[in-house]
């Protein structure tokens, strides 16, 4: 049935740049990673469709093969820099050239971390937030954002 989600339902729906702008990053030779507060049994396929191998994810608990209702792990708001934070540590990367994209205004100690924050086509919040400290707003439904 997830399989069957992802491929009916999400992969139509992948942004018609997100592609380009992912082969982007791999010819820079850059890690990807997605960090988001949604359940890993979603998101996984979802990485997997984008080639990305890295994923941070909300985890939730499962007890003989079953989903019990309990998280072991948050994947939100501050808690995506402590979960970033430590892989980083746990695969020597450094943190002088991270390069984060988002839509949300959870993701703004994510953004403030960054040393390259990116608002991609994002919620009113955001996006103001995105203009008041000159960080670039892009989109990659192939909108022309106005300035």
């Amino acid at each position: 049935m997830r399989a069957h989600f992802v491929e009916s339902r999400i992969a139509p729906r992948v942004a018609p740049l997100a592609p380009a702008l992912l082969e982007r990053h791999r010819a820079a030779g850059d890690t990807l990673l997605i960090t988001t507060a949604t359940q890993r049994f979603i998101t996984e396929p979802i990485a997997a469709l984008l080639g990305i191998e890295h994923l941070l994810a909300t985890e939730p608990e499962i007890i003989n093969g079953r989903f019990t209702g309990q998280l072991l792990r948050a994947n939100f708001q501050a808690g995506k820099v402590i979960r970033l934070k430590e892989w980083m540590r746990d695969h020597g990367a450094s943190d002088a050239e991270v390069t984060a994209y988002s839509d949300s205004r959870n993701d703004l100690p994510l953004l403030e971390f960054a040393q390259h924050a990116v608002a991609v086509d994002p919620d009113p919040v955001l996006r103001a937030e995105a203009e008041r400290r000159q960080w670039p707003v892009i989109s990659l439904r192939g909108e022309v954002l106005a300035a």
